[in-house]
């Protein structure tokens, strides 16, 4: 099989002690599945058959949701290097008593982010706390929010997370987070990603030096790297190919709501009038916006995000073609062509490659690569 499955020890077996992040056990699956996505969560499921040789004996303990992780790894055949694609934390444990087979559900690490509050204090005087952050990025800022969800503040729980974080960026952005809103981690990257001028953020899992799974935090990773699926050749890589035109979400006029309430709310509106559609209008909040120049950032952005038809391409591909699964990564591009199709527009088209995901069993991976109308593409 070119998949390798193992589960780490991120558990904390004693209260204060921090978890190894090695490998604790290699599960023998008989299938299963993983996914990653660009400035989102993706998961998956594992299924083990407990009669498997390699499994007997194996207690609970090593798969026990949300103190366990899986990494999924992958190896061309020609290799014998193991590439980590995926990793995730065990959120379910499912036993059949009849089919003796456990099925393991996991989500990757931005599970954790809808899990942490952002505060200056995580005891009974959370309400009075206050943080402020400025001068800094919007990627800077994200990077301080995870920072802060990764700190205790008090609390005696662990909150550490092996992430490697890139350097500081100055910039205009300014954030104040208050305890007594409770912000999620989640919400607030959330806020910074969908900006008109917003980063794009990945959480790339990989081995430390020593042997540990640790995230690097990486900030619009891949935007030069561009991989090519030309579909006439004889000996291409790409099984099936789905074109998706799709235009459920447009809306081409977009009202944010910021802080206050009734006719004290903010409100910022932004719209696009060289749009050949008929008014599609939707609102949106921010309720913990207060300042209108952000506020009309984040409503453009989020208007930006859904005023035109969305074209969209799934590719199944072999993992093992040209270009390699080892090679693929979120944020990249990808380049195609289909010139002796009788639909599809002639010459190259260069799409971004927004998730990729996988079956356990499975030598082929489905890409997900999409564009704006009225951008360049097919």
């Amino acid at each position: 099989m070119p998949y390798r499955v193992q589960v780490v020890d991120g558990a904390i077996s004693t209260p204060g002690t921090v978890p190894t992040w090695r490998p604790r056990l290699e599960l023998p699956f008989e299938s299963g599945s993983w996914a990653r996505n660009r400035n989102g969560g993706a998961g998956g499921q594992v299924v083990v058959d407990t009669w498997d040789e390699r499994f007997k004996g194996v207690q609970r303990s090593p798969i026990w949701p949300w103190q366990s992780w899986v990494v999924v790894e992958w190896c061309h055949p020609d290799s014998e290097a193991w590439h980590v694609v995926y990793a995730g934390v065990i959120t379910e444990v499912r036993y059949s008593w009849a089919s003796k087979k456990i099925t393991i559900q996991h989500s990757d690490i931005w599970a954790l982010w809808e899990r942490r509050i952002i505060t200056g204090d995580r005891t009974n005087d959370i309400a009075s706390s206050k943080i402020a952050w400025s001068g800094l990025s919007k990627a800077t800022m994200i990077k301080r929010v995870l920072q802060n969800a990764i700190d205790p503040k008090g609390s005696p729980l662990y909150y550490d997370m092996p992430i490697l974080f890139p350097a500081d960026v100055s910039g205009s952005e300014s954030l104040t987070v208050y305890g007594y809103n409770f912000d999620k981690a989640a919400d607030l990257i959330n806020d910074f990603i969908e900006d008109e001028t917003g980063p794009d953020i990945d959480f790339r899992p990989r081995w430390s030096t020593d042997g540990r799974l640790e995230w690097v935090m990486e900030v619009n990773p891949n935007i030069s790297r561009v991989w090519d699926y030309d579909l006439d050749a004889e000996q291409t890589s790409v099984v099936e190919m789905q074109y998706v035109l799709a235009a459920d979400s447009i809306r081409n006029k977009v009202y944010g709501a910021g802080e206050g309430s009734e006719r004290r709310t903010l409100v910022r509106q932004s719209d696009n009038n060289t749009t050949p559609y008929p008014a599609l209008e939707d609102s949106v909040k921010f309720s913990s916006v207060k300042d209108l120049s952000k506020l009309q950032s984040m409503t453009t952005g989020d208007r930006q995000a859904r005023d035109g038809a969305i074209r969209q391409v799934d590719m199944t591909v072999r993992a093992d073609g040209s270009p390699r699964l080892s090679e693929l990564a979120v944020g990249g591009s990808i380049r195609w062509k289909a010139d002796k199709d009788t639909w599809l527009l002639s010459g190259w088209h260069t799409w971004e490659l927004i998730a990729f995901s996988g079956s356990l069993t499975d030598e082929q991976i489905k890409l997900t690569t999409q564009e704006m109308e009225g951008r360049a593409g097919g």
